[in-house]
């Protein structure tokens, strides 16, 4: 979310890359698998994309270390950073600018431990002049249980941008404290 941009450059977020090779043609059939036509509007095509790719991993797991968009394609598995590769990769085959967010997620269990914050990645598409939110790991489109710590375009020739380097030093350095929850 946030107010509007204008005049950001938003050509790395529409490039192809080694980890969103969106040209790859098994990633390319996807789109029409997700939204049709196409004719609907940018809001609508992304949000149909983000239902598509929760879908589409039919075995959610931690096995994959990073995988590319070109292998989520054909694995259907991984798991948040698959998710959000591969909806970024089918996005920008769209020719919506998109970015994956790096940050934490609050969860009421995982992995046995209960009601913690976890790292989390998920996508951003850039519509009507903002950036949206979109989490494809998990039903429900996105909420405020996350928190972003940096964005990146995924590029070749770095790891993600200053963004990537600044979280890196944060990792198993944040404390977040829970005060109050309520439904």
């Amino acid at each position: 979310g946030g107010p509007a941009v204008t005049g950001e450059n938003l050509a790395p977020y529409l490039a192809a890359s080694t980890v969103i090779g969106f040209d790859d043609p098994e990633v390319a059939k996807l789109v029409p698998l997700a939204v049709g036509d196409g004719k609907a509007t940018a809001g609508e095509r992304a949000l149909a994309t983000r239902r598509f790719v929760q879908r589409h991993l039919t075995t959610k797991d931690l096995e994959t270390a990073f995988g590319t968009a070109s292998e989520v394609a054909r694995s259907k598995s991984g798991d948040c950073t698959e998710h959000s590769v591969l909806l970024t990769a089918l996005l920008r085959a769209q020719k919506i600018p998109a970015r994956v967010a790096v940050g934490v997620v609050y969860v009421d269990e995982f992995l046995g431990a209960r009601q913690v914050f976890g790292y989390h990645m998920w996508t951003q598409a850039r519509i009507d002049d903002r950036w949206v939110d979109l989490d494809p790991t998990f039903p429900e489109a996105f909420d405020a249980t996350h928190i972003a710590f940096a964005v990146s375009a995924l590029a070749d020739g770095g790891a993600g941008g200053a963004g990537f380097q600044n979280l890196l030093a944060l990792i198993g350095r944040v404390a977040i404290e829970v005060l109050e929850t309520s439904p």
